[in-house]
């Protein structure tokens, strides 16, 4: 998931990317969870273990691309201790769960809850402005702006998003490819 996260979130989008990657984890976790032999766990945890490449790849881009320059660092920092925060407490869980029969099914479809939590999150929030400039979709870019920036900054927000992008071009280095 991670290798052609970078392909599929230039060419797409980066909500694109994390509804697609959230929906291959909960194949791939309902899978796991329904299964009734380990040999049935081998490609759903192929799959959902491509939707976490993917959302691992594509989310903290979009945090950095949709969050103000002056908090990108704070937001990145919170991303990266949600995920250790829940690791540490499924960890904590799964100890639990260690002494039920079924207590797997649980950890492996649990996580479900939290892929649907991320795709109703997705439906509110805006595509990556800078990915729209990158597209030439500057109206779009300009909207998606509209929902988290103050009125006064879009102008200004606009103006050093199409500088970016047009250096990046002339450099050569414009995509996460």
């Amino acid at each position: 998931g991670a290798m052609v996260a970078p392909k599929v979130f230039d060419a797409f989008g980066r909500k694109i990317t994390m509804y697609s990657a959230s929906v291959l984890f909960i194949i791939g976790a309902a899978l796991q969870a329904g299964a009734v032999n380990m040999n049935m766990l081998t490609i759903p945890r192929l799959l959902s273990g491509g939707g976490i490449g993917m959302l691992s790849m594509c989310s903290p881009v979009y945090i950095a691309e949709l969050a103000p320059e002056h908090r990108r660092g704070q937001l990145a920092t919170l991303w990266q201790l949600a995920i250790t925060t829940g690791i540490v407490l499924v960890s904590i869980l799964n100890i639990w769960l260690a002494e039920w029969d079924e207590g797997w099914r649980i950890s492996y479809g649990g996580n479900i809850f939290f892929a649907f939590v991320l795709i109703g999150m997705l439906g509110i929030m805006p595509e990556s402005p800078r990915f729209l400039v990158a597209k030439g979709r500057l109206d779009d870019a300009k909207e998606a702006l509209r929902k988290v920036r103050f009125d006064d900054q879009l102008d200004w927000e606009m103006e050093n998003l199409n500088c970016e992008v047009a250096e990046e071009r002339e450099l050569g280095v414009a995509t996460w490819k």
